[in-house]
């Protein structure tokens, strides 16, 4: 049995990290959170895993929408075996989810309540693939980003409102791997894409520039700080339109560490800061204030914890 736990930190608080509430929700069965946002209403999204339906060796995707107060208004269970990696909100008050299930990438879209609208599968020559992450566009149209194989390489959809696809191409400069695990939109409607690649036995943060269409305008990756370390990009944020936050690991001196670049648009290295402590990132957000929180797991030699860093990136 394993319950999953949803705390809320204000932001004034967040550097001596004072909870605002803290639950634990769950129930006889396996379930995890995977995602979670702040919907129209004030209240949160949860997108969760749970092995349900007699079938203890899938996953199904799970539904819980709070209130403020993190109160449960409703649960979905979708009969489906299918994982969800990331959950956005549409115009409407409904929702997108991607994910992979059925060996291909996946998007629902659902309405207001959870209730699926449609399911889409995508990839490339009927090859194994899965998303990693996905972006609902100024346009309305999605993004989504992630794997086919093979060989491993990084594949891009685009489609309407309704799932279907306006685009599709994949990109590969590896002859090991290539993944994209995060996309999104600037305000001059580029697409920046960031990953890992693999180059001479190490892997190396992978950074990309798509247009609209899904023309490749460059590709680049970029070393550790320490030629030689392993490192990959995990979340990518547009700050202006020639101003590019990208947030990962690089391994140091056999310890995992948490980076964050800034890069402009033509994929010029501006900053680049390494944080501890010891751990590795999940997610980046931004704050009102300017900056930028970097969360994921942060261990010891004993132990494994939410780790938390704050902090205002310098150009």
């Amino acid at each position: 049995m394993l319950f999953f736990c949803v705390a809320f930190f204000a932001a004034e608080s967040l550097n001596a990290q004072a909870v605002t509430w803290q639950k634990v929700y769950g129930s006889n069965i396996y379930e995890g959170g995977r995602y979670g946002i702040q919907t129209y209403d004030g209240g949160y999204m949860i997108l969760s895993d749970s092995k349900n339906w007699g079938n203890y060796l899938s996953d199904y995707i799970y539904l819980l929408k709070l209130d403020q107060s993190g109160n449960v208004e409703w649960s979905k269970l979708f009969e489906v075996p299918e994982r969800g990696v990331k959950i956005q909100q549409t115009e409407d008050s409904g929702y997108v989810i991607a994910g992979y299930g059925n060996d291909k990438g996946l998007l629902i879209r659902t309405d207001i309540e959870g209730n699926v609208i449609w399911r889409k599968y995508y990839t490339i020559n009927n090859n194994p693939a899965l998303f990693y992450s996905m972006q609902i566009l100024k346009s309305g149209e999605i993004i989504a980003c992630g794997r086919y194989s093979f060989p491993i390489q990084a594949i891009f959809v685009k489609t309407d409102t309704n799932g279907e696809v306006i685009w599709l191409n994949s990109f590969t400069n590896s002859a090991n791997f290539c993944y994209s695990l995060d996309i999104t939109e600037s305000d001059d409607n580029f697409i920046y894409t960031t990953g890992i690649t693999s180059l001479k036995g190490y892997s190396h943060t992978l950074v990309g520039k798509l247009s609209s269409s899904g023309d490749f305008i460059w590709f680049k990756n970029f070393p550790t700080t320490s030629a030689g370390n392993s490192q990959y990009g995990k979340a990518i944020i547009s700050e202006s339109i020639n101003s590019i936050i990208i947030g990962g690991n690089v391994k140091l001196n056999n310890s995992d560490k948490n980076y964050a670049y800034r890069i402009d648009s033509s994929g010029n290295m501006i900053s680049e800061n390494i944080y501890l402590p010891n751990g590795i990132l999940t997610s980046m957000c931004k704050t009102l204030t300017g900056g930028y929180i970097l969360s994921g797991i942060g261990y010891s030699t004993i132990s494994y914890d939410v780790s938390v860093i704050r902090k205002m990136l310098l150009i």
